[in-house]
């Protein structure tokens, strides 16, 4: 579920099996999940295991750079990575705990105000 994307369809990139537009139609959402509960798991097939996470900005660290905070999804570590002045969608690194390739994508927070599902 994700407020960055919109449509029907799973967005490129994106490892799910279904995807739901926040502040959708919540009968859609329901039928997903029912479809979901009659999938066969060895049925589904992902195109890209390399699918990259998204990750917010977390803000700056003491010398002002900013930085995100990645879990690694082989491990499960957490460490700190300082952001450049890259402006690629997509980036790269390796898990300073097993070094095992990460891509991730920087997911903008809604602006202030923007309605969300809980009010």
């Amino acid at each position: 579920m994700s407020g960055a994307f919109s449509g029907a369809g799973v967005p490129p990139g994106v490892v799910a099996d279904a995807f739901y537009e926040k502040a959708g139609n919540p009968g859609t959402l329901l039928e997903m999940v029912k479809a979901m509960a009659q999938m066969e798991r060895s049925s589904v097939r992902h195109p890209n295991p390399l699918a990259p996470i998204w990750i917010p900005k977390n803000g700056h660290d003491p010398s002002g750079a900013e930085y995100v905070m990645i879990v690694c999804p082989e491990c499960l570590r957490t460490f700190p990575q300082v952001l450049g002045s890259s402006v690629r969608p997509i980036h790269e690194t390796g898990c300073t705990h097993c070094s095992s390739l990460i891509r991730y994508a920087i997911v903008q927070p809604a602006p202030l105000g923007a309605p969300s599902l809980n009010q």
